[in-house]
């Protein structure tokens, strides 16, 4: 239901079919600009793209798409891996500072988030927080098959695969026999 002054984060969704495509979108940029802001000795460029990486994060925080809370996530500790490598091969505490370039906007849109948005019903970390794995959400259980399938279909098909855009016939055939519990209690046709 829709609240006066509220955000509903499901109609953010852009120019894509759904949030979480939306939020992809989105995420997957964040290495090319933390790339940017590392490999630049530009201190203007560094800000303006630090910027636009606390950007993308507060637009995260609003769409508040699980999936991209645990591509941020990704994210950090890739880099976090990739500093630690560094500086322990180098020994220099610098190794350390790219860190900074993708923490301190996190944490800011996340305060950005709670201060102006958690009541307006975008709150990010109670999103977060309903992230589970459990086996006992038939969301995450379908979402695992379809992804065994996945893996089970380029065993199978290694070289040629599918073609372009026709997974969503080819999926048909491998999930048909499941039980979807969302119509009835027969199988899924």
């Amino acid at each position: 239901m829709y609240k006066a002054g509220g955000i509903q984060s499901g109609s953010l969704k852009g120019l894509t079919a759904n949030r979480n495509i939306t939020a992809f979108s989105i995420a997957i940029k964040i290495p090319y600009v933390l790339y940017l802001v590392l490999n630049n000795k530009k201190l203007i460029f560094k800000l303006i793209n630090t910027g636009l990486i606390f950007l993308s994060l507060f637009s995260l925080s609003m769409i508040q798409s699980r999936a991209s809370f645990i591509a941020v996530a990704l994210i950090g500790l890739g880099l976090i891996s990739w500093t630690l490598l560094q500086y322990k091969k180098k020994r220099k505490i610098k190794e350390l500072i790219p860190n900074i370039f993708y923490l301190l906007p996190l944490v800011l849109a996340l305060v950005f988030n709670q201060i102006f948005l958690s009541d307006k019903g975008a709150d990010a970390l109670s999103r977060a927080s309903t992230i589970s794995l459990s086996t006992d959400d038939g969301s995450v259980n379908q979402r695992l098959r379809y992804y065994a399938d996945v893996a089970t279909h380029i065993a199978s098909n290694p070289i040629l695969g599918t073609g372009l855009g026709n997974w969503k016939l080819v999926s048909i055939d491998y999930d048909k026999e499941r039980h979807c519990g969302v119509c009835c209690a027969l199988p899924c046709a």
